[in-house]
């Protein structure tokens, strides 16, 4: 059984998207991003170290992400055609937005008649994929997300509650599943974005309060990658009193592997 698609009436729209100016530059610069992973990938295989290679790799795909996060343009997240405001997580880009949002439709028992918090929603790409479907919260700390979600959610889904909130700091209640699109990229001083990077400590802050925030049999669902280090997540889970298993995985290339986790708690 595939979850079905919310919200029919918006899929029609014909969504304006970024101009042919901006489509004209996106291209080729696609092209020289690939062309440039391909180029580290054979470093890494060559047996350059992984430090300067990943180093290299992590630099350009943030520039990538930082020329969308300066636009403003509309996309379409399974039948939702969402508007993306100046400074909000380009999640048209991401792949594990599109992971997790087909892993849920893929297992709308994760969802179906459940509540559900969307942390760190973003534009809401994730979330209001699910409107209709679950008892829906959105939430990010950024005012410019929040701004962004209220103005999608009036235009596909009204009434769904949004909350600007550091993790859990604005959120009581409890929740089935609680769903984290991870930005897993790390960086420091004047290259930190907050849009793309994730702070020091906050991984392992919200896994500290996670559980008290899950309901009977809930789980978490984040996303993570490679390149941030699979064992740090695994330990920091296993000392806050989760189970954690790969519920998802693709391999983008040499360099990178991107995983969906669910974590539930031990015992």
């Amino acid at each position: 059984m595939v979850l079905p698609h919310p919200g029919e009436q918006n899929r029609d729209r014909e969504p304006p998207g970024p101009g042919p100016l901006a489509k004209a530059a996106a291209f080729p610069a696609l092209l020289l991003l690939l062309a440039w992973v391909a180029f580290l990938g054979l470093l890494k295989k060559l047996g350059v170290p992984e430090g300067p290679v990943h180093g290299a790799y992590l630099r350009s795909v943030t520039l990538l992400y930082a020329v969308r996060l300066a636009q403003e343009y509309r996309f379409t997240s399974g039948a939702r055609i969402l508007r993306k405001r100046r400074g909000v997580f380009p999640a048209d880009i991401s792949v594990t937005t599109k992971m997790m949002v087909g892993c849920l439709r893929d297992h709308p028992g994760l969802v179906q008649g459940k509540r559900v918090l969307d942390l760190g929603a973003g534009t809401g790409a994730i979330g209001l994929a699910l409107a209709g479907y679950a008892s829906l919260e959105l939430s990010d700390v950024d005012p410019e997300a929040v701004a962004n979600l209220v103005l999608n959610a009036e235009a596909v889904a009204p009434g769904v509650k949004i909350t600007r909130s550091d993790l859990f700091e604005a959120i009581p209640g409890l929740f089935d599943t609680i769903l984290w699109n991870v930005p897993y990229f790390r960086a420091s001083g004047r290259r930190f974005i907050r849009s793309i990077h994730i702070r020091d400590g906050e991984l392992d802050r919200f896994l500290a309060q996670a559980l008290a925030h899950l309901a009977p049999e809930g789980r978490v669902l984040l996303s993570y990658s490679s390149l941030a280090g699979v064992e740090p997540l695994l330990a920091s889970a296993a000392r806050n009193g989760f189970a954690c298993q790969a519920a998802a995985e693709k391999r983008l290339h040499a360099l990178e592997t991107l995983y969906l986790y669910e974590l539930r708690a031990a015992g």
